[in-house]
């Protein structure tokens, strides 16, 4: 094999899934036993592509299963597809990595890459791009058909599998709890972070300049103060607020998510596509919100502002600021309460400026590989999301 790029990369059952997935002209898999999701996405491509596209090699000792490397049911699927398809399963006893192509993309992993005891930050793949295969084995041909070259393997057929199903029935596997806790942590939840930003109008205030506060001559009490007022008076809250918009937020939180103490938010993956639409639903009412208080949101900034350049021309116009003489050489009325007026529009904007900022932000993540050998997450998540129950009784020890 030889190739223009190289590099050790970590790899998941997910990221190994997503390089079948784009597979798009042929479609190369080498291991000694796969999982249910790989299996499936093996099987998707399969049909997609073809059986002149797709090489599949696997080993057929029930050792591998009952070491949690693989299933007896992925087994089963992919040698019923490729019957249905006219193809076969190639038998590669002793099998011992993992090894894909998708197109011009290969990865060459250990057989236990998903190991939960694997550290997270070790690098476990070998990812190869522009691979060209020579030699004996499967060989790509110019339109991406692959040729058997002389591997002298066997096909895995129906006889194999009923052989490995009877081998697993007389010394089934043994689950490893630790293991099936990993598999169910990445396949019964994901993390949520929802966020409902810029709504809350009563709480916004406006940063006052310490010079305009008849501070101008004191240093100290300047560098000190740091002044801010509300944006719209307590009479404007019941029209402005986003108080109802906060409600179903919350309501979204009670009624979907799971709190992971010390970790965040989770959401069951049964319940994935309700919340992604009620986020939805979300923001939309932001957007209705938005439309509805933009006019009304700058009759109550106009009116904060003016109130409070009226309380604050007294003091400015006694001692106004310095800076100011830079613009004007004399401070009669009119000039001071020009100048005051455009520093209070910058300090409390326009109504757009707030409206812009009103937003949901929606981020969903994975489990990690460093939460997922971190013991006291394994003891939380257990804890909140079903224990004996999501896990099968077994409970990280």
């Amino acid at each position: 094999m030889t190739a223009e790029a190289h590099i050790l990369v970590r790899c998941d059952e997910e990221s190994l899934a997503e390089l079948v997935r784009g597979a798009e002209r042929r479609l190369i898999v080498v291991a000694p036993c796969l999982s249910d999701s790989l299996a499936k996405v093996i099987v998707e491509r399969w049909e997609a592509l073809g059986p002149a596209h797709v090489w599949v090699s696997l080993d057929d000792d029930p050792a591998h299963i009952r070491a949690g490397l693989g299933t007896l049911t992925a087994l089963q699927a992919v040698q019923k597809a490729a019957t249905r398809l006219g193809a076969v399963v190639h038998r590669l006893p002793n099998a011992g990595i993992t090894f894909v192509v998708s197109d011009n993309r290969s990865v060459a992993l250990p057989a236990d890459y998903f190991s939960p005891d694997l550290s997270p930050d070790k690098l476990n793949c070998l990812l190869v791009d522009q691979v060209l295969l020579r030699g004996s084995g499967p060989t790509p041909g110019s339109n991406g058909t692959i040729a058997s070259g002389d591997s002298g393997s066997s096909q895995i057929d129906e006889e194999v599998v009923r052989q490995v199903a009877e081998d697993l029935k007389r010394n089934p596997p043994r689950p490893d709890p630790k293991r099936e806790m990993l598999r169910a942590f990445k396949t019964e939840f994901e993390f949520v972070e929802l966020e409902l930003v810029g709504t809350r109008i009563e709480h916004k205030t406006a940063r006052i300049r310490p010079e305009l506060l008849g501070l101008a001559d004191n240093e100290d009490l300047r560098q000190r103060m740091r002044a801010s007022f509300r944006l719209i008076r307590p009479g404007d809250h019941s029209e402005l607020s986003g108080h109802e918009l906060m409600a179903y937020k919350n309501k979204i939180i009670d009624e979907l998510l799971i709190r992971l103490a010390g970790y965040g938010w989770v959401v069951l993956h049964p319940n994935k596509e309700v919340l992604v639409n009620r986020v939805e639903e979300l923001r939309k009412r932001v957007e209705a919100h938005k439309a509805k208080v933009q006019a009304e949101l700058q009759a109550a900034i106009d009116r904060s502002r003016k109130e409070l350049a009226a309380a604050l021309f007294p003091s400015v116009k006694q001692q106004p600021p310095e800076r100011w003489r830079k613009v004007a050489p004399t401070f009669d009325d009119p000039t001071v309460r020009r100048l005051l007026d455009e520093e209070l529009q910058i300090a409390f904007g326009n109504a757009q400026d707030h409206i812009d900022e009103m937003k949901v932000n929606a981020i969903y993540k994975g489990v990690t590989a460093e939460l997922m050998t971190d013991p006291d997450f394994l003891k939380v998540a257990s804890r909140a999301i079903g224990g004996p129950t999501l896990f099968n009784g077994d409970q990280p020890t």
